[in-house]
């Protein structure tokens, strides 16, 4: 009877076991053991919720549709992992001591919130991701976290400091949550129209700092990948390097090579002053890059038969009311067809500060011939200093000359008194007419520039024609002749 007793009795415990298993597996801890979870993950700088505690046999304590928040933002979640299995100390807990050693993702998918109002909007997702993510005191350190975004396969590592008592520097506003939300549906989005013929691109992501001053934080970043296509246009091998230190972003690499020739730049720009510079080089195909991106039609009516070469460099502020960008550089194109004109070279050096625009040393070869200029667009004001100078520098002239003119003349000192007294003063007229046209195009340069230089070009025009003493010089000697004769 009593070995009955004791098999019925460890029948029951058994299955009372495996009723608890089985209930703690499908149907999960009450909401209590979910506050106290999400009250050890608060203490460890993870501002989250828990929709489900369950039990697994291998895994331990599993949290699942764990929603992470910003502990400035509480409003909306910052993303939200299918499962995560909790390492718990359970003496700690039993002991009301921080009992959370470590967390374990597996293959579970992080969905990002949509800032879209449409419900059935394309979300952000990182996918088949995996992270182990320890907790020493007052430290977050991840081990690794892994996952593939949009088909980049993306892993982190880090340290970060998570001192008790912690306040944040600076409060992100709802408007700032959802603008940088919708820049990651953006970037979700954008990332859909490549393909990846040469397997998953790879960011590698290392960083360190502090949870309450993120924004003084230290990330490094590198990408690399090959055969990526987007459109017509594929990067055969694409590599990035860039960093954010001291409020600064540093692109330190930006590289690829296509079917053509290869891209080279650097950048960097500062949230402290607001300034940045950049520099570039390439000889990659630009008209199918510009296409595939949906700027061909900039390039619509050229075809190139050898790779355009252009230089680049310049900076920016972005502290005042307005941006401003200066840019500098040189492009060079060889065997090229424009609106079906057939040209043999192009080169120029160039120059823009946001207002205007200058080439130096343009070159523009044809079959037939080259053309050389220079261009420089100014303000208003400087177009009417620059026709003002270039006016009164002909207007100087025009007077001196006349005056030169008026003083040969006078009293015959330097010119033949054989001459027609009537071709003499047609020609001071003709010469003192051109000086006061020369005054007025000076005035008018202060007044309307184009008006001015209409007026030059007219006086120049003017001042081709043959001048009045060539026919008479042609006419007297034969006059002369005919007296001769008498």
């Amino acid at each position: 009877m009593v070995t009955s007793g004791l098999r019925l009795l460890v029948l029951a415990v058994l299955g009372l076991l495996l009723w608890g298993g089985w209930y703690l597996a499908n149907k999960g801890f009450g909401r209590q053991w979910r506050t106290t979870v999400v009250e050890e993950l608060r203490k460890r700088g993870i501002e989250a919720s828990v929709r489900r505690l369950t039990l697994d046999p291998f895994r331990g304590l599993i949290a699942q549709d764990l929603r992470i928040y910003d502990p400035k933002n509480r409003d909306t979640p910052l993303a939200s992992i299918s499962e995560v299995a909790l390492d718990i100390n359970y003496a700690a807990l039993l002991h009301r001591q921080p009992f959370l050693n470590a967390i374990d993702v597996r293959n579970a998918n992080l969905t990002f919130p949509s800032p879209r109002p449409e419900p059935q909007s394309t979300r952000a997702q990182l996918q088949q991701f995996h992270a182990h993510i320890y907790f020493p005191p007052e430290q977050i350190y991840i081990s690794q976290a892994e996952g593939i975004f949009c088909g980049v396969r993306i892993s982190a590592t880090g340290q970060l400091l998570n001192r008790l008592n912690r306040k944040p520097t600076r409060t992100v506003t709802d408007e700032e949550w959802r603008q940088r939300m919708e820049w990651l549906q953006r970037l979700a989005e954008e990332l859909g129209n490549f393909t990846f013929a040469g397997g998953p691109p790879s960011v590698q992501v290392k960083c360190s700092g502090d949870l309450a001053e993120m924004e003084q934080a230290r990330i490094e970043v590198t990408l690399s990948g090959e055969r990526i296509q987007r459109g017509g246009y594929e990067f055969k091998a694409f590599s990035a390097a860039g960093e954010w230190v001291e409020r600064k972003i540093d692109l330190k690499q930006l590289e690829w090579t296509d079917s053509e020739g290869s891209f080279s730049g650097r950048a960097s720009w500062s949230a402290v002053t607001k300034e940045g510079d950049f520099q570039v080089q390439s000889s990659a195909n630009a008209k199918q890059l510009l296409d595939s991106f949906g700027f061909g039609k900039y390039l619509a009516d050229t075809t190139f038969a050898s790779r355009p070469v252009i230089e680049l460099s310049g900076s920016g502020n972005s502290s005042g009311v307005t941006p401003r960008l200066s840019v500098i550089g040189r492009v060079q194109v060889e065997n090229f067809t424009f609106k079906n004109i057939p040209l043999l070279n192009l080169a120029a050096g160039f120059a823009w500060d946001g207002r205007r625009t200058m080439f130096r040393d343009l070159r523009l070869r044809d079959a037939s011939g080259e053309l050389l200029a220079d261009y420089l667009e100014g303000t208003d004001a400087e177009q009417a200093t620059a026709g003002a100078v270039y006016a009164g520098t002909l207007a100087v002239t025009a007077i001196f000359f006349t005056l030169l003119w008026l003083y040969a003349a006078g009293n015959h000192r330097l010119v033949s008194r054989n001459l027609d007294p009537n071709l003499l003063r047609t020609m001071t007229r003709r010469y003192v007419l051109g000086t006061v046209a020369y005054l007025i195009a000076f005035a008018l340069a202060f007044v309307s520039v184009s008006a001015s230089l209409a007026l030059i070009v007219v006086l120049a025009l003017i001042f081709v024609l043959p001048e009045p003493g060539e026919r008479a010089r042609k006419v007297r000697p034969g006059r002369t002749r005919r007296r001769g004769a008498r």
